[in-house]
């Protein structure tokens, strides 16, 4: 299956699997979805909603028996793997503007919570975060092309 959005779609009549495997279109490389509850992949107490889902790491599917989304979350995040920079759009021919890419990454990442807790002994501390880090990769041999600031929050 090519990386679209068929499964996603409300139209879809494939079944809501715990896990969904694609081919993203650009990279050719396997990219597995699986479905979650929770935004931080469970680390972090709060419920996956539209406004947590960015449709390239987290990805909603309309769930007809339910009335609800399903939401599902990119595997190679959830493991702590490269990301590659192509499933956010860029094309890395040295031509194309790949900014928008980019600074869709960086949003991404930026929005990570990156709370420690001070003292885990303290029973108003429910949770304690470590920072997560995220690895950019691309497939490109000849670069891609930026034209515009991309920050990323320094941890």
């Amino acid at each position: 299956m090519k990386f679209t959005d068929d499964f996603f779609s409300s139209l879809s009549t494939d079944p809501a699997d715990e896990l969904v495997q694609l081919i993203d279109s650009y990279s050719l490389e396997n990219v597995s979805y699986r479905k979650v509850t929770n935004w931080y992949h469970k680390a972090h107490p709060t419920p996956m909603t539209d406004a947590l889902c960015d449709g390239i790491i987290y990805r909603k599917r309309w769930n007809s028996a339910e009335n609800k989304n399903d939401y599902y979350a990119l595997t190679s995040f959830l493991a702590g793997k490269p990301i590659n920079i192509e499933l956010f759009g860029a094309k890395g021919d040295s031509t194309t503007d790949d900014t928008k890419a980019f600074l869709n990454a960086a949003d991404f990442v930026n929005r990570l919570y990156d709370f420690v807790s001070v003292d885990p002994n303290d029973p108003r501390e429910q949770y304690s975060l470590e920072l997560q880090s995220v690895t950019l990769v691309g497939n490109s041999p000849i670069g891609y092309k930026i034209t515009d600031t991309v920050l990323f929050k320094n941890q």
